[in-house]
């Protein structure tokens, strides 16, 4: 039998990592559902309106060729990743990850901008 499944589960109000354990936690549905407003400020959206000329400005032909080689980089370790996960190999060498793979296709432009900026 596993380890995690012979080992007691902690006593009601045993200490464990610093937090103490409870089998029972209260919540009062008067307190959670009672009326209330969560208020936010304005939040733009679609507010980008600047044409590719505007950018191209900003950037030489170097920096437009070192996003697109960065782009080419994350595209293949996605490939990669895809590869392992559907077929356990990736270029002729077998590989098998068990674990979560997450793929972030066609975001690759969210990912550059964080380095950019």
């Amino acid at each position: 039998m596993p380890y995690e499944l012979r080992r007691k589960p902690p006593a009601e109000g045993q200490i464990i990592g610093g937090n103490i354990m409870s089998k029972q936690l209260f919540i009062k549905p008067e307190d959670v559902r009672k009326p209330s407003w969560i208020k936010f400020k304005d939040i733009p959206v679609n507010q980008y309106q600047k044409k590719p000329g505007d950018e191209k400005a900003k950037f030489s032909k170097e920096d437009f060729m070192r996003i697109y080689r960065d782009m080419r980089m994350i595209r293949e370790f996605e490939t990669m990743l895809y590869s392992i996960k559907t077929t356990n190999a990736y270029n002729g060498l077998d590989y098998n990850n068990p674990g979560p793979a997450h793929l972030s296709w066609d975001r690759k432009h969210l990912q550059l901008v964080r380095l950019i900026i």
